[in-house]
């Protein structure tokens, strides 16, 4: 961190500037899917609040998939390129030189669309549209390898200008020490968790040992 602020400090200081959003959707969540954005407090061992009917759950699962069947239509490319008008005009004398670049491009359509189901996007991204059915705001973080992740409006805060660009992401979420390094790991055998914390651009793991920083990528 910079100017001796810690990145909980930080965390606590934008999550109280979060709550009431967060009440809400924990309310709208109650009512639907407890599980998208559960009560505070919660852990792994707590049970979840049971809705009295599954109409709400039944409506978010069906507005979720038909907006995921719009961003990402099965075996049907989601977009096309296409020349502009200028190109096209340069090009009209030059019917086989259009011909050639307007198969090169469905070609590169072909291959964005292998590679989105490939990489598997389908399922974190029905997760992310079921928080913003509920909760109205998620966090999707794209890393350069490996899988894509969620994270719900409970476990992440934002800081913006008055324009409203980004400044900085901070997330927070438990751990277990066999996911880190080795060096990061708390001298503690009785440390079960650690809190791991992200600041644009580090991410700093905080243990009862100590600190230790380690780059990441920048999440946008």
């Amino acid at each position: 961190m910079h100017d001796g602020v810690t990145c909980a400090s930080r965390y606590e200081k934008l999550a109280a500037t979060r709550e009431t959003y967060l009440e809400r959707a924990r309310e709208c969540a109650k009512l639907t899917l407890p599980s998208v954005v559960p009560p505070a407090g919660h852990t792994y061992s707590s049970r979840l609040p049971t809705p009295y009917q599954g109409i709400g759950a039944r409506g978010v699962n069906y507005l979720a998939a038909r907006l995921l069947l719009s961003l990402l239509p099965p075996n049907t490319p989601f977009f096309r390129l296409t020349l502009s008008d200028f190109e096209a005009a340069e090009l009209a004398q030059r019917p086989d030189a259009r011909g050639e670049i307007e198969a090169g491009l469905s070609a590169i359509e072909r291959a964005v669309m292998e590679e989105v189901e490939q990489s598997g996007l389908r399922a974190p991204l029905f997760e992310a549209l079921k928080h913003l059915i509920i909760s109205g705001n998620c966090l999707i973080y794209l890393p350069a390898s490996g899988g894509t992740r969620v994270y719900g409006l409970d476990r992440y805060v934002v800081s913006r200008d008055a324009d409203g660009n980004l400044l900085d992401i901070t997330i927070k979420e438990s751990v277990s020490p066999a996911t880190l390094e080795r060096t990061s790991q708390p001298s503690s055998p009785t440390t079960k968790m650690v809190k791991m914390s992200t600041f644009t651009p580090s991410i700093t793991v905080m243990a009862n040992a100590g600190v230790s920083t380690r780059n990441s990528t920048t999440v946008s």
